[in-house]
């Protein structure tokens, strides 16, 4: 009689570990997908702010460590050239920036 309370406990204790586990694991597996549902959500909104796909973001204070943090949006090309035939059509050329290269105030040079 002794041993079946033995292996009666034992199997109580196992079935509520295994509960205890299975609701560790369900809401660790709703936590990634809330993480994964906001990740996509801001990707979303930083498209649709940014604009098209010829457009370039980089924080602000990439030229001078006296702007704020914040993210700028420069457009890399304005998409006027476009291949006109074969596999690319359609498609923006894309830009010589070299072209686009001015000088500071200071002599260096940026885009």
């Amino acid at each position: 009689m002794m041993l079946l309370a033995l292996v009666t406990l034992a199997l109580l204790t196992l079935s509520t570990q295994t509960i205890r586990s299975s609701s560790h694991e369900s809401a660790q597996a709703q936590a990634k997908a809330n993480a994964r549902l906001a990740l996509m959500l801001a990707l979303g909104d930083l498209q649709k702010f940014a604009g098209n796909d010829t457009r370039v973001t980089a924080p602000a204070n990439i030229l001078d460590k006296d702007h704020p943090m914040v993210t700028g949006v420069w457009k890399s090309w304005q998409g006027t050239d476009h291949e006109t035939q074969g596999r690319f059509k359609g498609r923006p050329i894309q830009p010589d920036y070299g072209a686009k290269r001015r000088t500071t105030e200071d002599g260096g040079r940026f885009l």
